[in-house]
């Protein structure tokens, strides 16, 4: 079997990353956080009577699963995807962040949901192909639910701006440098993104294309993952007001900052 042959589905590119002597305490730590994090995860079983503990919860087990694969994506070498995952971890983190700082935060969620199905609806009847497998019954359906939604909301449901809640709960740095920086050079087909297929010249001519597993900004991606991990671990902890779960995430943020500071020191001197 070779990389050839199998690509990133090679059973061996699970140790990839291991062989990268700047990843391994980056991967390490992001190891030793995700035991934190399961403990976390089982340490709060879904409570009653509080919808704002109950969705926390559930975005809690997003915010790791999406850590999780962001890991295992890490450890092949494959650094746009993982980004992708960071990305959506980081997001979950600044929703549980969002309702420890105001429960009314479960409000803005349902009206974001709605917002969603609004738009669905109007382009299924927009949509010459959707409208034709609707039916006449299955578009009578669609417009009585967008009708109902109008009528609560007088028109369109209000959505979430997920910067403007970043902001609000302390995490707009951490959205900026890597929620919007995964969102160009991973999550999205931008030019940007595509760049980490192609070798260019001085001339910015394309040399040759590139499928292979690559280290270039997986010790920054590890180092976001983690810091939105233990921003989630800490915002969990404010809502259950729960020192011991505080204290998951500050057993792990002191070796974050030191990994950090040699990180940026690295990127300073080039």
């Amino acid at each position: 079997m070779s990389f050839d042959a199998n690509g990133f589905l090679l059973p061996e590119m699970g140790g990839w990353a291991q062989t990268q002597d700047e990843l391994r305490d980056w991967l390490a730590l992001a190891r030793d956080t995700n035991t934190a994090a399961m403990s976390v995860l089982y340490g709060v079983g879904p409570p009653k009577g509080s919808n704002a503990k109950l969705l926390a919860s559930v975005f809690f087990g997003r915010a790791l699963q999406s850590y999780q694969g962001a890991v295992l994506l890490a450890e092949r070498g494959m650094v746009a995807d993982a980004r992708t995952l960071v990305r959506s971890c980081l997001e979950s983190a600044i929703a549980i962040a969002g309702l420890a700082h105001d429960a009314a935060f479960v409000e803005d969620l349902v009206d974001s949901y709605e917002r969603h199905r609004w738009g669905m609806g109007n382009a299924l009847l927009n949509s010459p192909g959707s409208l034709t497998e609707l039916g006449e019954e299955g578009a009578k359906e669609v417009r009585g639910a967008l009708a109902e939604i109008a009528a609560e909301y007088g028109g369109k449901p209000p959505t979430i701006n997920w910067e403007e809640v970043a902001t609000r709960v302390g995490m707009s740095q951490l959205y900026l440098s890597v929620y919007r920086r995964a969102s160009s050079d991973g999550a999205h087909a931008t030019i940007e993104s595509i760049a980490r297929h192609a070798v260019v010249d001085d001339q910015f001519e394309i040399e040759r294309l590139v499928f292979e597993p690559s280290s270039r900004d997986l010790a920054s991606s590890l180092s976001g993952l983690v810091s939105a991990m233990l921003c989630a671990i800490e915002a969990l902890a404010g809502i259950y007001d729960a020192e011991d779960l505080r204290s998951k995430a500050l057993e792990h943020a002191d070796r974050w900052r030191k990994l950090e500071a040699e990180l940026q020191r690295l990127s300073d001197t080039g």
